[in-house]
């Protein structure tokens, strides 16, 4: 479209400001908002506010393709001034109970390398029977936080516990 070239355009030639960005977010179309996201977790645009920035637009955002990239962008936070923003996060992903938000959970609690991203996500998953195969191999994780977040999922859906207690 010819909003996205003319964004990538001022991206390109130094238009762009980090507070254009976060103004950006509340675009109508949701391919801008998803470069929006993408472009705020780069070097040139990242700064101590873009975690917490995306944090809050998190709990807002209902197109499934910008939560996708929202999730996507966790690996590249750099969360050390507040750790609870990846949680926020991750926590509004998972309240979202679309495909693609539940999708974008599944493949994080599911990934062995995705370190704290895939403990808050398994933290987050469980009301849905897609779920459960991912909470019984994680409790069967020789990665201790796996286990631990498993089992908190576990706690918060018992369901899920009872139907992870008879798989195989």
């Amino acid at each position: 479209t010819r909003q996205l070239r003319a964004l990538w355009a001022l991206h390109v030639t130094g238009g762009l400001q980090e507070i254009d960005l976060v103004l950006l977010l509340g675009h109508e179309k949701e391919e801008i908002r998803k470069w929006i996201v993408r472009l705020m977790v780069s070097s040139r645009y990242y700064n101590d506010k873009t975690a917490a920035v995306l944090a809050a637009h998190a709990g807002e955002e209902t197109a499934g393709l910008v939560r996708l990239h929202l999730a996507s962008a966790l690996g590249r936070l750099e969360l050390e001034e507040d750790p609870l923003v990846r949680w926020e996060i991750v926590s509004a992903l998972g309240r979202m109970d679309t495909e693609t938000s539940r999708g974008a959970l599944l493949r994080m609690a599911s990934s062995e390398e995705a370190g704290k991203e895939s403990a808050l996500a398994l933290a987050n998953i469980g009301s849905r029977k897609e779920d459960h195969a991912a909470l019984g191999a994680a409790l069967a994780s020789p990665v201790p936080g796996r286990r631990l977040a498993a089992a908190l999922s576990l706690t918060r859906y018992p369901a899920a516990a009872s139907a992870v207690a008879t798989l195989d």
